[in-house]
């Protein structure tokens, strides 16, 4: 990996941490902690993307495809997934396209704000479109792989914002359990891990170049199963 990609990727990650949260939100003076969700849901930070407002979807619990495009594709140019994997390990990306000047792709313990697990940002199709995985390495990242979808899996500098999770024909995880784990009722702020209490991770993914240019973006998750989407 080239000096110039690593130094785009530490840049990256700490912008995306900035766009992630929402007009408005206010934290603790300190910046730990949940946030206080008060009157208006978009105050609210640490939740899923569905409940942040920019999903429909159910959590992915299986390998998937984003779709990012310029203005004349109609493709959006942002995109935040919920991703509920039960194992820890790499996520294999493989990006194809033509057109895209920078591509981000941040994997977090929750949205706004949220513990990165280790994203890229890469500038120029030469770096953009290919094979990678994440977690990326680099010098100052000790993390080998992304943790299974738990409570805080990606670090406890922001607490995660706990709720019941959106209507989806399934109890995909225990609020309940999740705040009795900590002595607090339903939603609550959790700021210490729990391993054991199932929580989607995000992935969020921006991009940026020509007007007609686009990345699909195919995401590999462990276990790595023949016959992925992805190739």
């Amino acid at each position: 990996m080239t000096t110039n990609r690593i130094w785009i990727v530490l840049i990256v990650v700490a912008v995306a941490l900035v766009m992630a949260l929402p007009a408005g939100a206010k934290g603790p003076p300190d910046g730990k902690g949940p946030k206080d969700p008060g009157d208006d849901p978009n105050t609210i930070g640490g939740f899923t993307c569905v409940d942040a407002g920019d999903s429909t979807a159910a959590p992915m619990t299986d390998d998937f495809v984003i779709e990012l495009g310029g203005k004349r594709t109609g493709l959006p140019n942002y995109v935040c997934v919920d991703v509920l994997t039960t194992e820890a390990g790499r996520w294999n990306i493989t990006v194809t396209g033509a057109g895209a000047r920078g591509l981000a792709l941040i994997p977090r313990d929750s949205v706004a704000p949220g513990d990165s697990c280790g994203g890229v940002g890469a500038r120029g199709e030469e770096h953009i479109y290919g094979q990678f995985t994440l977690p990326l390495d680099v010098p100052e990242e000790l993390r080998t792989e992304i943790p299974a979808a738990t409570v805080n899996a990606c670090g406890t500098e922001f607490a995660e914002w706990v709720a019941e999770p959106a209507p989806t024909g399934a109890t995909l995880w225990d609020a309940t359990a999740i705040c009795d784990a900590v002595d607090a009722e339903v939603p609550c702020g959790v700021e210490v891990p729990l391993e054991g209490h199932p929580h989607p991770l995000i992935l969020q993914a921006r991009y940026a170049g020509r007007n007609n240019g686009t990345a699909t973006i195919c995401v590999d998750l462990p276990p790595h199963d023949v016959g992925s989407p992805c190739g």
